[in-house]
């Protein structure tokens, strides 16, 4: 666990995902939770090490079942998007068995222990944008819908720092089996403002570059590209993911499986030849 500010802790060595602890006064607020059983585990010791009070909150920065699976681990109130919110209480007490095989898959030796664990229900979800204050703490939460209709900034103004979530990933490449891919863009083009006064986090690595932004928004748009020529091709949606393999060595994918980074984008690409068929407005 690094110290990245004043209160402010980051942790990118689970796989996938990338987790913080902000320390206040009446306790800790989490930012997502590790993927695994046993890094969820191994990250409630280190929360303990760090404060012996409990953890107030623990803030999810979008829908993916990998942030949502081990939240119970920490034992504290959820907060997250609305859209969240209601995909969790859509599941059937249960999360869905192909993000548990997809886990499995991602990392075998690290799911061994994985249990299909109750559905959380968030205690507290918000539509566009929230603020609180928790002892020595404020947060500024803000509804950021590109890469999954629940995604969301954690903004801390007094220490000048920024949590992004999914909008730039470093370890991974741009998912977009659920993003509003030009929403997404526009809100990669927003965070160039930021930089010049704010640090940016990931939710899957550590501070954000001028240069990671810019991986992805080629990234995205490299992925427009190939699913507006294959439907000005006049060619079928189940043929458009067989281009995915050629994407493989343009964005570092650190330890994931090739195989696994390959259907992630196979089905990206697949739902931007859904996207891409929408009128005009409902792409926005």
């Amino acid at each position: 666990m690094e110290q990245i500010a004043e209160n402010v802790y980051l942790e990118t060595k689970y796989d996938g995902v990338s987790v913080a602890a902000l320390r206040t006064h009446e306790g800790l607020i989490c930012i997502d939770v590790p993927s695994y059983p046993r890094q969820a585990r191994d990250w409630v010791t280190q929360l303990h090490s760090l404060y012996s009070r409990p953890v107030r909150y623990v803030i999810i920065t979008d829908l993916h079942g990998d942030r949502l699976l081990n939240v119970r681990w920490l034992n504290a109130p959820i907060i997250t998007h609305r859209e969240t919110a209601a995909l969790l209480q859509q599941y059937d007490k249960r999360f869905p068995q192909p993000l548990i095989e997809s886990l499995v898959t991602r990392n075998p030796d690290r799911s061994r222990d994985f249990r299909n664990s109750p559905v959380p229900q968030p205690t507290l979800h918000f539509t566009h944008d929230m603020h609180m204050k928790k002892g020595n703490l404020d947060l500024h939460l803000l509804a950021k819908p590109g890469p999954t209709p629940g995604s969301i900034w954690v903004h801390l103004p007094r220490s000048g720092m920024l949590f992004v979530g999914d909008t730039v990933p470093i370890h991974t490449p741009p998912l977009l089996q659920q993003a509003n891919s030009n929403l997404w863009l526009q809100q990669l083009d927003e965070l160039r403002s930021w930089l010049a006064d704010t640090i940016l986090v990931s939710g899957r690595g550590g501070l954000i570059t001028a240069e990671h932004i810019d991986n992805s928004v080629e990234f995205i748009r490299a992925l427009q590209e190939q699913a507006a020529d294959h439907i000005a091709a006049g060619r079928p949606r189940e043929q458009v993911g067989l281009a995915a393999r050629t994407f493989l060595s343009r964005f570092s994918y650190k330890n994931l499986p090739a195989e696994w980074v390959r259907i992630q984008i196979k089905q990206s690409l697949e739902h931007l030849y859904d996207e891409l068929q929408l009128p005009k407005g409902e792409q926005l």
